[in-house]
């Protein structure tokens, strides 16, 4: 390990150049993995630490100074130090792409298997010719209201099937449902917002748990930082058990005072209605003529 001062004495008396210098201390990390704590990383791994650290070596040099320690210390410890630095960013640049990854898997499943999924800007829908549920009466005002809010309420569960059907249940044009949509769904982006930042949260707080195992997987369990670390790991385990559970149980249907706006309702109104709907739902299904089906 003495090489590494003659390397640098070498280097300060210009005998060598600074490309040389780095170019020879890096053949000194390579040479001594154990020394620089790389003896447990994969061949793959080694190189992506050396080419990495190839460009700090320079600053390395440049920051040294003679008076304090030996170039030897001073080297060893900048470098262990990287190794660090090096390790959370790989471990980070993984867990993210992993992460990635299953919300691609989980958008492709989403956009191709979830039918129901309302899309972001529903379109202008126009009733079939050939509409295989029809009533033996119209609805009363107060069932298709009713109609209406339940729709409404359940915006992100429609298929386009039952948002083609509402429209000649309660006696609107597509037009009109199809700009009910549209009003409810910009009144939801604040909460579709504050879901997408619970998602960051929870993906971040898996990453965070990904990168402490890690850590903990290259020490060893009887030191201080072993115990140190592993406590950290603890509470960020708890903390995405929390938000896990937070996002899961997030409310993502609209408000009753957002569906009374949009239906230009009386404030209570939707609450009213909900508490009967079980009631009014069995008159429209009493008059639905199923022979065509």
């Amino acid at each position: 390990m003495l090489a590494v001062n003659k390397i640098y004495v070498c280097y300060k008396n210009q005998e060598i150049s600074k490309e040389k210098a780095v170019s020879c201390l890096l053949a000194e990390i390579f040479k001594s993995p154990l020394y620089y704590c790389t003896e447990r990383l994969p061949e793959d791994e080694i190189s992506s630490f050396l080419i990495w650290i190839h460009h700090h070596i320079p600053k390395i040099l440049e920051n040294y100074d003679d008076s304090s320690t030996t170039f030897l210390t001073y080297f060893t410890s900048s470098v262990r130090l990287r190794y660090k630095s090096w390790k959370r960013s790989t471990v980070k640049q993984r867990c993210f792409q992993e992460v990635l990854d299953n919300q691609q898997y989980l958008d492709y499943t989403e956009s191709n298997e979830n039918e129901s999924q309302v899309s972001e800007t529903p379109p202008e829908y126009e009733i079939e010719s050939e509409n295989n549920i029809s009533l033996k009466e119209p609805l009363t005002k107060k069932q298709a209201t009713t109609l209406l809010v339940l729709s409404l309420k359940s915006y992100y569960l429609l298929s386009d099937r039952v948002v083609a059907t509402i429209p000649a249940l309660t006696g609107i044009s597509p037009q009109e449902f199809s700009q009910y949509l549209r009003s409810i769904e910009d009144k939801m982006q604040d909460k579709l917002e504050i879901r997408k930042h619970l998602e960051n949260r929870v993906n971040m707080s898996y990453i965070m748990c990904q990168q402490y195992a890690i850590e903990l997987s290259n020490m060893t369990a009887d030191s201080c930082q072993y115990q140190i670390v592993f406590q950290k790991y603890e509470n960020q385990k708890k903390k995405l058990d929390y938000l896990r559970y937070r996002h899961k149980t997030f409310n993502l249907k609209p408000s009753n005072r957002m569906v009374e706006d949009v239906l230009n309702l009386p404030e209570g109104s939707v609450r009213r209605i909900l508490a009967t709907a079980g009631k009014s739902i069995d008159q429209i299904l009493s008059l639905l003529d199923l022979k065509k089906e």
